[in-house]
């Protein structure tokens, strides 16, 4: 119990950064057996991915208009583009979006959107 809620704890041990051993905490309201809960956790984590890059580097906390339909259609963009640096990550062999996406925003790689700009195309083939 903690602050009057039922939780359940499951430590997971997992390699960390540099080779490095490291234990995890997942804490939950619902009772699952140890290897379903890690599963479960693991499962969310490209949507956890997808929240920061969003919110960090495409401005899906920026939208400002209170008109539902502008916040969806933002959100929308926030997904498309999320969804063409994956690709390039695909393409350029990175490791994660992060990695595609410094060096546009430093501008020193701008030129390697314009391949993914002609979205009929990038998602006929």
């Amino acid at each position: 119990m903690y602050k009057g809620f039922l939780l359940h704890f499951t430590a997971q041990k997992r390699n960390g950064n540099s080779g490095t051993k490291e234990v995890v905490f997942i804490v939950s309201d619902l009772y699952r057996p140890a290897k379903e809960h890690v599963k479960a956790y693991e499962k969310r984590w490209p949507g956890e991915k997808f929240h920061r890059t969003g919110k960090q580097s495409l401005g899906l906390s920026h939208c400002q208009s209170t008109n539902d339909a502008k916040q969806k259609f933002h959100f929308h963009l926030v997904m498309v583009s999320y969804t063409v640096l994956q690709l390039m990550q695909i393409d350029q062999q990175k490791q994660s979006v992060e990695e595609v996406l410094h060096p546009i925003r430093r501008q020193k790689n701008i030129d390697s959107l314009f391949q993914y700009l002609d979205l009929e195309k990038t998602f006929m083939n």
